[in-house]
């Protein structure tokens, strides 16, 4: 059995359902890490133990739990500072990776001695009755030969759940900003890029990465946007590139709005 020394983390909120595909779908892959962490950020009903039961007998299973909600900032940094694995693989509750992926990331991380490796993904579009839309794949390289310019010209790396990075150089930046209401990946992948961290991407499609068309989950969604991008700005108002980051952020925006405007048609 091949094993991976990763730590998984996923982070939770009154989602059992999804959980469960999640977990499975980590359950299924061709190189098992070394442990699951699962940080039940104050659901309503508590995750139990009980969703480790169908999991393989190799892999070490923690479960965490804030009494309250504190955001997936938090729970990812107490995933972060609980894991033992030399490197991190994160999973949203509701996304799904393909069987190769952690095998395929391990093998590129050690063999390019990256700090971080990101993949391509099936973006999942789901209608409000959660029936599914769309699937398009999606993968994003680097712009400019400068890896700080072209971070701050767009987020390329893409959502948390395609990533695998070294603990050491999360700890070396200071994990999730838990300031952050929205583009918290973002901020992250500025650190390190700034921090001089190597990073790199496959072009597979490693994970299923869901989307919802629900009207409040939109307007919620802009009006978090709008309040995280003055944050970012004003963090980051002193880098190099900083005009690039600027313009990125108000397409962004810009895109947000229409999809809000849509959605009320």
């Amino acid at each position: 059995m091949l094993v991976a020394d990763v730590s998984v983390v996923i982070p939770t909120h009154n989602r059992l359902q999804d959980l469960n595909r999640s977990l499975a779908s980590v359950y299924k892959q061709k190189r098992l890490p070394i442990e699951i962490i699962v940080v039940d950020d104050g659901s309503t009903l508590p995750v139990s133990t009980n969703i480790f039961d169908r999991g393989p007998a190799s892999i070490n299973y923690v479960l965490l739990r804030n009494d309250i909600s504190k955001g997936a900032n938090c729970a990812r940094n107490r995933g972060i500072d609980a894991a033992t694995g030399k490197y991190i693989a994160f999973l949203d509750d509701d996304d799904i990776w393909a069987s190769k992926k952690l095998d395929l990331q391990f093998e590129v991380m050690e063999s390019k001695q990256l700090d971080l490796c990101y993949s391509g993904k099936q973006i999942v579009t789901f209608d409000v009755y959660h029936d599914e839309l769309l699937r398009r794949y999606s993968f994003a390289v680097p712009k400019f030969n400068d890896m700080r310019k072209s971070i701050m010209h767009q987020n390329f790396i893409g959502t948390t759940s395609s990533i695998m990075v070294k603990k050491s150089s999360l700890i070396g930046v200071g994990g999730f900003d838990v300031a952050m209401p929205a583009l918290q990946d973002y901020e992250l992948y500025i650190r390190l890029i700034f921090s001089g961290y190597k990073i790199a991407g496959v072009s597979a499609p490693l994970l299923d990465y869901s989307i919802y068309k629900e009207k409040s989950a939109i307007s919620k969604s802009l009006r978090k946007g709008i309040t995280a991008t003055k944050l970012l700005l004003v963090k980051h108002r002193n880098k190099d590139y900083f005009c690039n980051l600027i313009w990125s952020q108000v397409i962004v925006i810009l895109k947000k709005t229409v999809l809000r405007l849509r959605a009320y048609l």
